[in-house]
C-alpha cells in the first residue's frame, strides 16, 4: 500500500458509500492517519479495471462514460 507523506499524495484511496438514505457529508471524510503517520485519502470516485466506481454505488455513470 503506497501511502502520502507531508507533501505527497497517497496513491492508496479510500472511498466512503453512505447507507441508502444517508447524506455523505454527514461521514467522516477526513484523510485517514496510521500508525507511522502516513495518510491514506478520500475521493468520491475512481477508477477500477476500466469501471467507473462513484460513491453512491450506481452503474449510471459508468454506462454513460462507456457510450461517451
Amino acid at each position: 500500500m503506497h501511502v502520502g507523506s507531508p507533501g505527497k499524495k497517497s496513491k492508496t484511496e479510500a472511498m466512503y458509500c453512505p447507507a441508502r438514505n444517508d447524506e455523505y457529508e454527514a461521514g467522516d471524510t477526513s484523510g485517514l492517519v496510521l500508525d507511522y503517520g502516513g495518510t491514506v485519502s478520500f475521493t468520491q470516485s475512481f477508477v477500477y479495471l476500466r469501471s467507473l466506481l462513484l460513491r453512491d454505488l450506481s452503474d449510471h455513470h459508468d454506462v454513460d462514460a462507456r457510450i461517451r
